[in-house]
């Protein structure tokens, strides 16, 4: 097999896997919405499963990026004040209140929609191309650094030389940055 093959059976591995992996986030956080409404309307159902599948829950919601599903109340804070309290929707999966149901269904539909269209980016060659031209800012988040970070813009800038010195190899034929490497590897 060639090694053009074997990068387009590697690249085609890469999309399956790619795919799989948001398809079945999708039907995790489809399911656990559709629990949710289901318990939502039975009044005689325990929020057994929502409490066990609360840090699914939550673990998805930060993997997206979704943001936690808020609210702000005002409480007595004695003699005559009052305190704004905040209610975290991904700890009241329980409560039936009208605004923490709200609050909970918008923030499933939020990664639901973030899980969609990340499987249907998968397919999609703008995505792939804009992947490979800032590959150093995908690792570098990917290891917690802030995209405004110096070294990102840094890591760019230098990805971008060492692309642009291999394009213009191939297509002059000289001084391919992998025969320079392996020269300097030995």
């Amino acid at each position: 097999m060639s090694e053009g093959s074997k990068a387009l059976v590697g690249f085609l591995a890469l999309l399956a896997f790619r795919f799989a992996y948001y398809q079945v986030r999708l039907r995790k956080i489809t399911t656990f919405g559709d629990r949710y409404r289901h318990y939502l309307r039975d009044e005689s159902a325990s929020p057994e499963w929502l409490v066990e599948h609360t840090n699914s829950f939550t673990r998805m919601m930060r993997e997206c990026a979704a943001e936690a599903g808020t609210l702000t109340r005002l409480q007595e804070a004695g003699y005559g004040y009052l305190e704004p309290v905040r209610i975290a929707a991904e700890d009241n999966l329980g409560v039936r209140d009208p605004e923490v149901v709200t609050v909970t269904n918008r923030t499933i539909l939020r990664i639901q929609g973030h899980y969609r269209a990340e499987r249907n980016r998968t397919f999609s060659p703008l995505y792939w191309v804009e992947f490979l031209v800032f590959l150093p800012r995908e690792v570098l988040r990917h290891l917690g650094v802030g995209s405004d970070k110096l070294a990102v813009r840094v890591s760019d800038l230098a990805w971008w030389v060492l692309v642009g010195w291999q394009v213009v190899s191939w297509i002059t034929g000289k001084g391919s940055l992998i025969q320079v490497l392996r020269i300097l590897a030995r």
